[in-house]
């Protein structure tokens, strides 16, 4: 399989990337088969995925235009889908919320009907695919700027954990999403600066620690074979 994986990418992404696609068959068979008592977020959790899953494209697609050197117009068109889409990543933790429409406990007792902890399950190995894919997105990315520069690389890594931790406050308190940026963003601005205040500060802060934290844990991994 090794020789088939494309030069532009690392070779220690293979192996994750694998495993997070044979994950994600799981959640999307479990979806369309199961019934909606096993589930939680039915289809919309595959629509969560995909979007969250989008990051990487593009991602691949930067690591493809920078070795090719394609037009910087190119290059920054691609940039900026990845930045609109990348606050989809982390936001995935944050659906762990809907985890309250079903009773784990009775009278003290965890619950043993298996449908219950199946809906768990699925959700929660969704959010890890998502996850994954999108965080191996900033990894790859981390990689090409700290070619440059350890610093850009690390700066990268914080302005997206930043964005990130904004994206997320406004997805999930505000209720917008990423098509707002391009079919409504003078009235998306025009909503967050209206209803910005000291808690969506501090929301934003808190999500964006949680995004910069869930990376660290991807780099610990899979930087150690690479110099960035």
């Amino acid at each position: 399989m090794k020789r088939l994986w494309p030069s532009f990418l690392p070779q220690n992404m293979l192996r994750p990337i694998v495993v997070l696609g044979c994950m994600g068959v799981f959640v999307a068979i479990a979806n369309w088969v199961l019934p909606w008592q096993f589930l939680i977020m039915r289809n919309a959790i595959l629509w969560n995925v995909f979007l969250a899953a989008l990051p990487l494209v593009f991602a691949c697609f930067i690591a493809l235009a920078v070795k090719k050197g394609f037009r910087w117009y190119g290059q920054v068109l691609l940039w900026l889908l990845w930045i609109g889409f990348y606050p989809n990543v982390i936001y995935m933790l944050t659906d762990l919320i809907h985890l309250n429409i079903r009773q784990y406990v009775f009278e003290g007792d965890f619950t043993t009907n298996p449908r219950t902890w199946f809906a768990l399950l699925h959700l929660v190995t969704a959010i890890v695919v998502g996850c994954g894919f999108g965080l191996l997105s900033l990894r790859l990315l981390h990689r090409i700027a700290a070619k440059k520069s350890a610093a850009l690389g690390w700066a990268l890594v914080v302005g997206a954990s930043g964005l990130s931790g904004v994206g997320i406050w406004i997805g999930r308190c505000l209720r917008f999403n990423t098509w707002d940026i391009w079919q409504r963003p003078l009235y998306l601005m025009q909503e967050i600066l209206g209803q910005i205040d000291r808690r969506a500060v501090f929301l934003s802060l808190v999500f964006a620690v949680m995004s910069f934290g869930a990376y660290t844990l991807v780099w610990s991994f899979l930087g150690k074979e690479e110099s960035a």
